[in-house]
């Protein structure tokens, strides 16, 4: 799964927790949850491929961008924590493309590549579209919600 669809989830993780730990904690854990769902794995294997996967990490940017700006003090924080932590497993594979070698790391990896199954371009990119209109939905209800509590009191 690319990264827009973890860092809304755990935007969206954020955006309902009590705490910036817990959405650390559910961004952290819907990542590997996420990726449970069949998608393709690009990452950077051709030219194609990796406008790809660049496109989709500045989409996530933005969107995660526009829900903190559209949140207020605490819950921008935990959208933006939730975020981070959602995207963090792929980063921490990275490392390891990159050559950096922790001892827990490939431990991790085991768990984080184990819950992965590869799924065609298209089904994959239709399922990873849906998460990502389902997340905004989540977000901008959220940002209603919470103006309509604040317009009430």
């Amino acid at each position: 799964m690319m990264a827009s669809p973890h860092a809304l989830c755990g935007a969206v993780a954020g955006a309902r927790s009590g705490s910036v730990a817990v959405a650390a904690a559910l961004g952290f854990a819907l990542h590997l949850l996420v990726d449970c769902v069949p998608s393709w794995e690009p990452w950077f294997i051709n030219p194609a491929q990796s406008a790809v996967v660049l496109g989709d990490s500045l989409l996530a940017l933005v969107l995660v961008t526009v829900a903190c700006r559209r949140a207020e003090g605490a819950v921008r924080l935990r959208i933006a924590v939730g975020a981070a932590f959602g995207v963090l497993p792929d980063l921490l594979h990275l490392a390891l493309v990159i050559g950096i070698r922790w001892k827990w790391l490939a431990a991790f990896e085991v768990v984080h590549q184990g819950v992965q199954r590869p799924a065609p371009p298209e089904l994959s990119m239709a399922l990873q579209a849906v998460v990502v209109l389902a997340g905004w939905m989540l977000l901008r209800r959220e940002a209603r919600r919470k103006i309509a509590t604040e317009a009430a009191a």
